[in-house]
């Protein structure tokens, strides 16, 4: 599969015993990696042995560090150059509380014709591989919604399959689009949606299902797991396995789905696969890791139910 990262981040997590305010804190343990939403899909799928490999809109500062370390991961990154400095995502666990609190910068915007440069990689990548295109993470500043909704409609022209995981004003630039595989948290599909998200997940990604012409749509729903909806049919699935450090589990869920259909299973083992690498993910601090075998034994562990028809 091919990650395009329009606004990547390096991630940090970190633990302390107690966060106080406007006190010095120093932190039990800590992890730092690249990140952003599609390259904490990339990751994971990586370590559950699919094909991944990451397409990145890379700041000049601080891009070489990004690209070595994922390559020292093993994953393979293409990357066009941006302005400015890569942004910073930080989250850290308060072991007393038992809670996170996450800092997300916003990036900087890219300048010149840094994007027209990403999404001619983006396309030029996509054929003639034909891999899956995931479109994850959201849009640096000064880069207009509708751009992910031209470079999505020029992939679908061409045959490829997409699978979109954005949010906000980018997300709702892409209805009518038809891809392949749209997902979204219970949070992000009400505000598309203009619901409340305390409704049924199965009326949720219904809704997110016509929103996006009749695509496979999946809402994760946290430790509640995720329900999909299809034309004709919806699934929810489920595991009791909460972790400490979700940051990323809906990423790594993403590419537990991916990575076992990749390798040809069916949807039901897509989804319990895809809710054991969300809960493996919880397990591990930093965004996108997760213990392979850690997911296969939570897998057999999954409950995966029809929920009747979207709409009933």
């Amino acid at each position: 599969m091919i990650c395009a990262a329009a606004n990547p981040a390096e991630d940090t997590t970190l633990v302390v015993d107690r966060l106080s305010p406007g006190a010095i804190h120093r932190p039990s343990e800590l992890v730092r990696l690249p990140g952003g939403k599609a390259v904490n899909v990339a990751r994971a799928a990586a370590v559950l042995g699919a094909t991944a490999r990451v397409v990145a809109l890379l700041p000049v500062e601080g891009g070489e560090a990004f690209r070595s370390g994922l390559e020292r991961e093993g994953i393979a990154v293409s990357s066009t150059a941006a302005a400015g400095s890569l942004r910073r995502c930080t989250s850290i666990y308060d072991a007393a509380a038992g809670n996170l609190t996450e800092l997300y910068e916003p990036g900087g915007d890219p300048g010149g014709d840094a994007w027209d440069r990403f999404a001619a990689l983006v396309t030029n990548g996509a054929w003639p591989s034909r891999e899956p295109i995931v479109i994850a993470g959201s849009l640096p500043p000064g880069v207009p919604p509708t751009t992910f909704a031209e470079l999505v409609a020029e992939l679908i022209a061409g045959g490829a399959e997409v699978v979109i995981d954005t949010s906000g004003p980018a997300l709702a630039a892409l209805r009518g689009q038809a891809p392949a595989l749209v997902k979204v948290n219970e949070h992000e599909a009400a505000e598309l949606l203009g619901a409340d998200a305390s409704v049924s997940g199965v009326a949720l990604s219904d809704g997110v299902s016509a929103a996006f012409g009749d695509a496979t749509a999946i809402v994760t729903r946290g430790e509640r797991g995720a329900v999909l909806s299809a034309p004709g049919e919806a699934f929810e699935v489920s595991l009791n396995a909460p972790g400490s450090f979700p940051v990323g589990s809906g990423d790594a869920f993403l590419a537990g789905l991916l990575s076992a259909r990749e390798r040809g299973r069916g949807l039901d083992e897509q989804l319990r696969i895809a809710v054991a690498a969300g809960a493996a993910n919880a397990a591990m601090l930093g965004a996108g890791r997760l213990d392979p075998e850690a997911v296969a034994n939570l897998s057999s562990r999954a409950v995966v139910a029809a929920v009747g028809a979207p709409g009933q």
